[in-house]
C-alpha cells in the first residue's frame, strides 16, 4: 500500500507528537524534579529563607553571567573544527546552565513558601500576579515548557538567547539592563505562575491516596496536552484570520463581541450617540455625576433596596419644570401611588416617564 505524502507527513507528526509528550516531557520533569530536590536537601536546609535567597543569587547572577557570553561561546565552540569536542562543550553548558536555572526557580518557588506559606490562597496570589504582570509585559507565552515546547541540540544558535526588549550586545549599558530585567522579572513570574498553578491543582486533587492523585493529575496533563497537540492547526489558522494584516476578521470579531456583550449586558443602547445635551441644562449639580449605571438599574426591581421615597416639594418641582399638573405623592420603588385626575392623558403618561428616570 503506497501512502501519500500528505499522509505521511501526518503520520510523522504524530509520531513525533508522542516521542515529545510521552518521552522526551517526563524525562524533562525527571530533571527538574531531581534537580529541585537535591537543592532543598543541599542548599542551607536549616533555613528555608536564606536557602532561598542563596539559590536566587546564584541563578540570577548565573544566568546573566551566561546571557553576557553567549556570543563569544557562540563564536569560540562553533569554531571548533573537532565535531566530538564540539559536543562535549555543548553538553557541558548545558549541564552547567541547568544546574543554574533550576537555582533560579527553587530560590523563587521556596521564597513565596518562605514568606506566604503553601495554603490555597498563596497559589492564586502567585498564579494570577505572575500571569497579570506577564501579559502586561507581553511575556506571558513563557511559562509554556516541554512538551509544548521542546529545543532540539542541533540548533544553530546553540548559545543565543534572546532578552525581552532583543538589546543589541553593543550597546552595553541596555544589554546589561535588559539581561539583568529578562532574567528577574519574567524569568521570576513565570515560576510564580507555576508554583501557584501546582498549589492549586494540589488542592483540588487532593486525594486518600497520593499514587490517585498524581495519577489523576498525570492523567489530566496527558490529556490536555494530546487534545492541544491535534488543536494547534485549528487553532493557528483562526489566529491567522485575526491577525492585523487581516483587518476584516479582526473587526468582525471585535464588532460581533460589542455589540452581543452590550445586549447580553441589557446596555445595548450605550453604543448609540443619539440625544443632543445642552451645557447647563441639568440643575442642583446634577450634570456632574456619571450618567453610568448597570446593576443600579435594577434595584427597584430586585427588592433588595427600600423603596424610594421623594418629597412632595422635590416632586412639584421636578413636575412644575415639566409643565404638566403639579401632584403631591409619594412614590415607591415600582410606581406612583396615585395621580391627578386632572391630567390629561399625554400629562400622565409623561409624569410616569419623568418618575421612573427620576428614582
Amino acid at each position: 500500500m503506497i501512502m501519500s505524502p500528505e499522509v505521511k507527513l501526518t503520520l510523522w507528526r504524530i509520531l513525533d507528537g508522542f516521542i515529545c509528550i510521552f518521552i522526551l516531557a517526563p524525562l524533562v520533569v525527571f530533571y527538574w524534579r531531581g534537580s529541585f530536590q537535591l537543592l532543598d536537601i543541599f542548599t542551607y536546609p536549616s533555613s528555608l529563607e536564606i536557602s532561598s535567597w542563596i539559590n536566587i543569587a546564584i541563578g540570577v547572577l548565573g544566568t546573566v553571567m551566561v546571557n553576557l557570553s553567549q556570543n563569544v561561546l557562540h563564536k569560540t565552540v562553533d569554531g571548533i573544527k573537532s565535531t566530538a569536542l564540539q559536543i562535549i562543550c555543548k553538553r557541558f553548558y548545558t549541564y552547567i546552565y541547568g544546574w543554574i536555572i533550576v537555582n533560579h526557580w527553587r530560590g523563587i518557588w521556596r521564597l513565596w513558601d518562605a514568606y506566604t506559606g503553601t495554603a490555597f490562597w498563596s497559589g492564586v496570589a502567585s498564579m494570577l500576579i505572575g500571569c497579570f504582570l506577564l501579559i502586561g509585559m507581553k511575556s506571558f507565552r513563557n511559562v509554556v515548557a516541554p512538551p509544548l515546547v521542546t529545543v532540539s541540540d542541533f540548533d544553530k544558535n546553540y548559545f543565543i538567547i534572546k532578552t525581552r526588549f532583543r538589546t543589541k550586545a553593543k550597546k552595553s549599558w541596555n544589554y546589561l539592563a535588559d539581561n539583568l530585567f529578562s532574567v528577574a522579572i519574567p524569568g521570576s513570574l513565570v515560576v510564580s505562575v507555576w508554583r501557584g498553578q501546582w498549589a492549586v491543582l494540589d488542592h483540588f486533587l487532593a486525594a486518600d491516596s497520593l499514587t490517585i492523585s498524581y495519577l489523576i493529575s498525570g492523567g489530566i496533563g496527558f490529556g490536555l496536552t494530546v487534545i492541544l497537540f491535534f488543536m494547534q492547526w485549528p487553532a493557528s489558522w483562526v489566529s491567522k484570520a485575526a491577525e492585523r494584516q487581516q483587518p476584516a476578521w479582526s473587526n468582525a470579531i471585535c464588532h460581533l463581541i460589542g455589540a452581543f456583550g452590550t445586549m447580553i449586558l441589557l446596555h445595548g443602547n450605550s453604543v448609540l450617540v443619539r440625544d443632543v445635551q445642552i451645557d447647563g441644562e441639568l440643575k442642583d449639580g446634577r450634570g456632574l455625576f456619571f450618567f453610568s449605571k448597570s446593576l443600579t438599574l435594577f434595584e427597584e426591581r430586585s427588592g433588595l433596596f427600600p423603596s424610594t421615597v421623594m418629597s412632595p416639594t422635590d416632586m412639584k418641582d421636578k413636575l412644575a419644570d415639566a409643565n404638566l399638573s403639579p401632584v403631591i405623592i409619594v412614590v415607591s420603588s415600582d410606581k406612583a401611588d396615585s395621580l391627578d385626575a386632572t391630567s390629561t392623558p399625554a400629562q400622565t403618561e409623561e409624569t410616569q416617564r419623568i418618575l421612573q428616570h427620576t428614582l
